[in-house]
Order: structure tokens, then C-alpha cells, then sequence
């Protein structure tokens, strides 16, 4: 029997949906056993890598590498953030980010510009080299390309805890176990995944 997550993540197949789910018995050995856990702890450990992907800038034609997004494991959960998502906390991605890592990948300044497309300001990717806005489409635009270029690790504080939280708070978490990812369809089948590269 599988319990699914109280989310899913849709495939890159528009008919699918994917799950990830635990025995009803895994489940409650873990209740019982105090492995259960809702949203995240303070002073728990975290892990992080910033992905970027190496792009010409549309005005200047330079080498530039746009953050396209900043992985987090937090226990048995991976949680994928884009910079725009550190708005209320630009200290924090600046400590994930530090200048010379940005100086040696070719990661231009990010900071908060007004974008015409968008009629707004937001915190955005610039070219190393001009300066200049890389929009959102080219975080989007250039995901599949992305590397990483810098991992590191932190605790929980309280503002790892804002940003995590609100993704965080629908999930319930098993400490030291790992569910297993099944496939919906439309029609209501499930299966167990197997290898599949279009997740």
C-alpha cells in the first residue's frame, strides 16, 4: 500500500503526475519511534549548491553565468529556490553567495532592478561583464543547462526558517527514511518509478 505525499510534482509528460509515498507500516514505526517530522527545526543542518548556467549576454555579447536556481537539502527533503525568493532576505543569499565565487564563475551582480518587461522591480541576475538585467526567461530559459558552481552547508536559523517553512509547512517528514517515488496517470494508474529521465 502507498500513502502519497500531500503534494505532487507533475512530470515533464503533461499526463502524469509523480508522488512519493511510504508504507502505512513505515509510516507508523516511524510515528511511534519519534521520526516524524513537521516543517523544519532550528539549529538542524542544511545543506545548499547554487546552480548557474553559462550564457552570452543579449546586450554585450560577454560570458555571463545567471543563477538559475539554489538546492537545499534539509533532511530527507530537497527544496529548489530561485534568487527571487530571498527578496526579504538579500543578506542571506549573499552569504550563500559570496562575491568571490560569483568573481571566479563569471555570476553577475544580483540585485533588485526594474524590469520594463515586467513594469516592476525584483531581485534579479546582471551580466558580469555590463551589468546589464538578465531577465527571468533566462533563469527559465537556460535551466537544463545549469552546473553547479558552489555547495555549502548551514544551520537552521530563524530566517532559513522563514524561507523553508511556507515550502515546508504542507510535509511531513521521516528522519533517515526514504519514500518511494510512484506515477499517476489520468486514468488513476499508479505504479513504482523506475529510472525515468523525464522527471
Amino acid at each position: 500500500m502507498r500513502i502519497p505525499a500531500v503534494t505532487g510534482a507533475r512530470l515533464r509528460n503533461e499526463h502524469n503526475w509523480a508522488y512519493e509515498g511510504i508504507s502505512a507500516e513505515t509510516l507508523l514505526d516511524a510515528a511511534f519511534a519519534g521520526h516524524l517530522r513537521w516543517g523544519v527545526k532550528t539549529g538542524e543542518p542544511l545543506m545548499w549548491s547554487v546552480e548557474a548556467a553559462t550564457t552570452k549576454c543579449w546586450r554585450c555579447g560577454e560570458r555571463t553565468a545567471p543563477v538559475t536556481g539554489i538546492a537545499v537539502d534539509v533532511s530527507a527533503t530537497t527544496i529548489f529556490l530561485s534568487i527571487n525568493d530571498f527578496d526579504a532576505d538579500v543578506a542571506l543569499l549573499r552569504e550563500i553567495l559570496p562575491l568571490e565565487i560569483c568573481r571566479d564563475h563569471r555570476i553577475g551582480h544580483i540585485k533588485t532592478r526594474f524590469s520594463k518587461t515586467e513594469g516592476r522591480s525584483y531581485l534579479s541576475n546582471g551580466c558580469f561583464v555590463c551589468g546589464i538585467l538578465q531577465g527571468r526567461f533566462f533563469e527559465h530559459e537556460y535551466v537544463n543547462n545549469s552546473t553547479v558552481r558552489h555547495r555549502g552547508s548551514s544551520v537552521v536559523d530563524d530566517r532559513w526558517r522563514r524561507l523553508l517553512e511556507p515550502r515546508l509547512s504542507r510535509h511531513w517528514r521521516l528522519l533517515g527514511v526514504k519514500p518511494t517515488r510512484s506515477v499517476c496517470d489520468l486514468d488513476g494508474f499508479i505504479g513504482d518509478e523506475e529510472d525515468d529521465e523525464s522527471y
